[in-house]
């Protein structure tokens, strides 16, 4: 037995207390902090936040580091060894632990330490928190503030969220119970987000037959500040979202739906069925995975399909998503310098803050188009009769309760059967570079659907480059290369101070028509730059458009109501 115990120790300096207790079951044992965590393809680096560590064991409790995450104990087998340590919690994402006056997040992963060599003892994990907070989790409660599960794979991958006002909406799918537990400021409608959770959870059911889980949990933070994220987890996912009061309006909204549409479909693809890399997850180290496109890429594309296939997404939701991917697809050149499974290995590389330009691609946006053109290519064969839904059913069915699954598994399921050229499309899409918005432009053809460029701002098109107004900044994030702005000096990351003498906010907020020669005053490092851009008459970055072609085919509308072909066990319903 693993015992834990959590506790608020100081919120004001965000100090969590962390106790452990455990039976030796080696001379010296080691403990350990995971590290990574499962859902970010990166180090961690958490034991960071681990302030005076202290052992007490008969032998005398004697402990030193022998590898950064790691410290030796002196000790016999058998003696009972207590571990105590504060945890800094101060930074508040989807992924991390925080603790405050009024709000408790932990995350296992990145927050408790464990004795190597017992990955398979049962846990059981106490919090002190205040008697009028409510905690949220799908970990079992044996009494008030005690928890209890079995192993520190599933310890490690259940969260909680706690506060003293958090509210909870419920809803049900064959029989199994869902939880929205949302902690800040409601300003959507709460009968709105049960239909449409109710919608697309629905219709993942219906995808793959059943949920692999007995009950799934939302956990919500809506945070009076801009935030974007989210975590899966087993049978549960935290999401941060933010500006809370923003959330009544449909751009917002369909983050909300959007993002928990993702993290639920991560209960099949991820957790459920992994890639054999990371059966079981091996917390020690870097857990490579060529793997990143189907984990994120399937899991981008099929989020925002489920959300059409349950009615939350209309077809022009559905495709100013696929517009969305496509532009950002095209505006990183990334994708003539590494390919798709490299990009995947190389997010322990470059992580997931802004990297260097041009280097790799995104395996969540190249990943989803590439399952875009699976999806089609497997309808298009089938006449309707198969699709992406159908392969990564058969594949949960094959490969799920974390038997895992390898590259060569995943495209013999793609191409069973088939005399598509799936060798081809692998060679050219995660092996290869610069070929993918062919392929997808040729896979929309079949459904009806055309990829339109167009113009949207003058100093994208002129000159090459694209700008964001964050926390009264003007950042670059974009400049294409050979472009008027790249051989002018501006560089990916400068801060625009002047355009023409004048505010940056005032021209770029307008949006306006601009001349063929444009100055800039930019702070780039720690220099002040004076930089002078000249036209070419070259069309260079533009926007990008999915829309409906000008002679339709059928065979959208065969798309759109792909699940109604599934043999499914029984036509599901939901009960509040």
């Amino acid at each position: 037995m693993l015992s834990y115990q959590v506790a608020i120790k100081n919120p004001a300096q965000y100090t969590l207390e962390v106790q452990l207790s455990f039976v030796a079951a080696v001379d010296n044992p080691t403990i350990r902090m995971p590290h990574w965590r499962p859902g970010r393809y990166e180090s961690g680096n958490f034991v960071r936040n681990v302030v005076g560590l202290e052992v007490r064991a008969e032998s005398g409790g004697e402990v030193w580091k022998s590898e950064p995450e790691q410290w030796t104990i002196k000790a016999k087998i058998g003696e009972r060894i207590h571990v105590s340590y504060d945890l800094f919690s101060n930074d508040l994402t989807a992924g991390n632990t925080y603790a405050d006056e009024d709000l408790f997040l932990l995350n296992p992963v990145n927050a408790l330490v464990y004795p190597e060599g017992m990955d398979d003892a049962d846990v059981e994990l106490k919090l002190e928190l205040p008697d009028n907070w409510k905690v949220c989790t799908s970990m079992s409660e044996q009494s008030p503030g005690m928890f209890s599960c079995a192993g520190v794979q599933k310890l490690m991958d259940t969260p909680f969220l706690a506060g003293p006002s958090i509210e909870t909406l419920t809803y049900r799918v064959d029989d199994i119970p869902y939880y929205i537990h949302v902690y800040g400021e409601i300003a959507f409608d709460r009968d709105k987000v049960l239909a449409d959770f109710e919608g697309f959870t629905r219709a993942q059911v219906k995808a793959f037959g059943s949920l692999p889980v007995d009950q799934y949990h939302f956990l919500i933070i809506m945070t009076p500040h801009r935030s974007y994220h989210g975590v899966e987890h087993e049978a549960s996912t935290v999401i941060t979202l933010g500006k809370a009061d923003e959330f009544n309006e449909r751009p917002r909204y369909k983050e909300l739906i959007g993002i928990s549409s993702h993290e639920l479909y991560h209960t099949w693809n991820v957790k459920d069925l992994r890639p054999k890399d990371w059966t079981p997850y091996d917390l020690t180290g870097p857990d490579y995975s060529r793997l990143g496109y189907v984990a994120e890429g399937v899991t981008t594309y099929m989020g925002d399909f489920m959300l059409w296939q349950g009615g939350a997404f209309s077809d022009q939701d559905f495709l100013q998503e696929l517009s969305t991917l496509v532009r950002r697809h095209m505006d990183n050149e990334g994708m003539f310098n590494l390919s798709l499974a490299d990009s995947s290995i190389d997010t322990w590389v470059d992580g997931y803050g802004v990297g260097t330009p041009r280097r790799r691609v995104s395996i969540y946006v190249e990943g989803a188009l590439l399952a875009l053109v699976c999806d089609i290519w497997l309808m298009k064969e089938s006449n309707g009769k198969r699709s992406l839904n159908e392969v990564m059913k058969e594949m949960f069915e094959k490969y799920g309760s974390q038997k895992g699954y390898t590259e060569s598994e995943y495209w013999e399921a793609m191409s069973a059967g088939s005399d598509l050229d799936w060798d081809g499309l692998k060679a050219d899409v995660v092996d290869g570079k610069g070929k993918l918005i062919d392929i997808v432009s040729d896979a929309l053809t079949w459904v009806g659907l055309e990829i339109e460029a167009f113009s949207k701002h003058t100093w994208e098109s002129k000159f090459g480059f694209s700008v964001v107004l964050q926390d009264e900044q003007c950042r670059v994030v974009n400049v294409l290369e050979g472009s008027p702005a790249y051989q002018a000096g501006l560089v990916h990351g400068n801060i625009i101070e002047k355009v023409g003498g004048q505010e940056p906010k005032e021209i770029f907020e307008q949006g306006g028509e601009m001349d063929d020669e444009l100055s800039l005053d930019v702070k780039s490092g720690f220099r002040e730059r004076y930089l002078f851009l000249k036209a070419d008459g070259e069309t260079w970055l533009q926007d990008y458009k999915v829309d409906h072609a000008s002679e339709p085919t059928p065979h959208f509308e065969s798309w759109k109501t792909v699940l109604k072909s599934f043999d499914a066990n029984s036509e599901i319903t939901a009960n509040k």
